[in-house]
């Protein structure tokens, strides 16, 4: 019942502002692992306690080690976005206007929050063939443009984001970083190893996977869009948890075994 109160409210939080808590992934872990100590047989199948706390510690470190190389293979792969231009547009830094808001970036009209850019602290925005760059107003003639998550470097001078006034200029070319998945994610599914061992990561994490297939089809996502991924792992360990042995004894069956 804990457990599954700390999912509900991870699949709210996840749902409305893509971020999960990691108060509450290491509240779970605390809990399942010492459940599975507790309680070995009726959790994890083993009738000694620390074969119980040994197969609850072999599912988190797999599912979080396991998901974790997936993140770090994502930022390869889909570690940037590229902008490139024939001509010069527009862009700008914009600052919230809503409290519930935060500053943008914005190249050509379309509007990138920071957090969607800035994730890891080695992250950079780099735009080159730079036109002008307009700093407080103050037009400069440069060459390259880096902006980090607190300070931009303008031809190698130093200025940071908190002392400008506004930021505005021209570009052909500007690459942005972004992340293919969260570590909360990471965090989540290293939860879910704890409490439900490492035989269901594979099972859970094939089924969320459909699951946000299918979500992105009915809300018309498009490649390249951000949707959370936590309730859809949620939702694939319920499935597993509700059907587990079914969904085994079909699969077997579908593949003449």
């Amino acid at each position: 019942m804990v457990i599954s109160s700390i999912l509900i409210v991870i699949t709210a939080v996840d749902a409305e502002l893509m971020v999960i808590p990691r108060e509450l992934t290491i509240t779970g872990t605390v809990i399942a692992l010492l459940g599975a100590a507790l309680m070995p047989t009726e959790l994890m199948g083993e009738a000694i306690w620390w074969r119980g706390l040994l197969k609850a510690g072999f599912g988190l470190a797999l599912g979080w080690c396991g998901l974790w190389a997936i993140v770090l293979l994502g930022k390869v792969m889909f570690g940037s976005r590229k902008f490139e231009f024939t001509e010069e547009v527009e862009w700008m830094l914009k600052e919230p206007v809503e409290d519930d808001e935060e500053l943008c970036y914005v190249i050509n009209g379309e509007s990138i929050g920071w957090s969607d850019i800035f994730f890891r602290k080695t992250d950079k925005l780099v735009m080159n063939e730079v036109g002008v760059i307009r700093v407080d107003g103050v037009e400069r003639k440069v060459q390259e443009v880096v902006i980090h998550d607190n300070h931009v470097i303008v031809d190698g001078e130093r200025l940071d984001i908190e002392n400008l006034k506004s930021l505005d200029g021209t570009v052909k070319k500007a690459v942005i970083p972004r992340e293919a998945m969260g570590m909360g994610d990471v965090d989540l599914l290293g939860m879910l190893g704890a409490c439900m061992g490492a035989v269901a990561l594979l099972p859970v994490i094939f089924i969320a996977c459909i699951f946000s297939l299918l979500l992105a089809l009915v809300a018309q996502v498009g490649l390249g869009k951000h949707m959370p991924f936590g309730p859809s792992i949620i939702f694939g360990a319920v499935v597993w948890v509700l059907c587990g042995p079914q969904l085994v004894d079909l699969y077997l069956k579908m593949m003449g075994l």
